[in-house]
């Protein structure tokens, strides 16, 4: 990665440690009332737990493994992620969301609004709603007990 920032020419990059909160409120800033109410959040989670890359979202590792494999049934092991250990991963996933959105943002240009749910899916997660009401909290946790599931 060095090799080609350097190559561009572009100069010293500096990492950014913005929250993901101040991400999602930049790129969400000035939007219309009808881009961010309460229909536009309901829709942004319907579309992006139907999307192509949250198929690709989940939790794994020592600690999942630990977690699961007590448990004998999918639906058991889902609520229990839900419950025990994607809440302590809410600030990561939200900023996954907020990283990708203003990725997806670019130059601002884009006619995709794939960038807009993104955010508006990531908020929600930043915030103090329970994750079961999350669409994409429900299938990063189906997610990872499939690939938990593979393997043993």
């Amino acid at each position: 990665m060095l090799e080609v920032v350097e190559s561009l020419g572009i100069g010293p990059l500096h990492p950014d440690h913005a929250q993901a909160e101040e991400i999602i409120n930049c790129l969400l800033a000035g939007l219309p009332a009808e881009q961010t109410n309460s229909t536009a959040v309901a829709k942004a989670h319907a579309d992006i737990y139907d999307s192509e890359f949250s198929y690709h979202w989940f939790e794994a590792g020592e600690v999942v493994e630990a977690l699961l494999y007590p448990i004998k049934s999918s639906k058991q092991r889902v609520a229990k992620l839900l419950k025990v250990y994607l809440p302590e991963r809410r600030v990561f996933w939200a900023r996954q969301c907020a990283i990708s959105a203003l990725v997806m943002h670019g130059d601002g240009k884009a006619p995709d609004a794939s960038w807009k749910q993104l955010a508006l899916v990531g908020r929600d997660i930043a915030s103090d709603l329970p994750l079961n009401q999350i669409p994409l909290m429900k299938k990063i946790a189906e997610a990872s007990v499939q690939a938990f599931e593979q393997r043993f």
